[in-house]
C-alpha cells in the first residue's frame, strides 16, 4: 500500500508539465511531450516508486507503455470495464 501523501505528492510532481505536447514519440525522461502511461510512471517514479521495478529491466524500451503499468506487481485495476 502506498499513502494518500505519495500520490497526492506524485501528482503535484507533475502538474508544472500540464499543457506540454501529447506524443507518443517522447522518451519517457523528456519533459517536452507526454503521454498517458508515462504521466503515471513518472508520477509514482517521483515518490521512487518505479511501477516497472517488477519487469524486465534489461529490456526497457524508450517508452513507458500501459502493459508495463499493468504488469508491475504493484500496480492493480481499478474499473468498471471488465477484461
Amino acid at each position: 500500500n502506498y499513502s494518500a501523501a505519495a500520490a497526492r505528492n506524485g501528482i503535484d510532481s507533475i502538474l508544472p508539465y500540464i499543457g506540454n505536447p501529447y506524443s507518443v514519440f517522447t522518451s519517457r525522461e523528456s519533459n517536452s511531450s507526454w503521454y498517458c502511461s508515462k504521466v503515471v510512471w513518472r508520477a509514482w517514479n517521483s515518490q521512487g516508486i518505479d511501477l516497472e521495478y517488477n519487469t524486465w529491466y534489461y529490456f526497457r524500451g524508450t517508452w513507458v507503455t500501459p502493459q508495463d503499468l499493468y504488469d508491475d506487481s504493484s500496480a492493480y485495476y481499478v474499473g468498471g470495464d471488465t477484461w
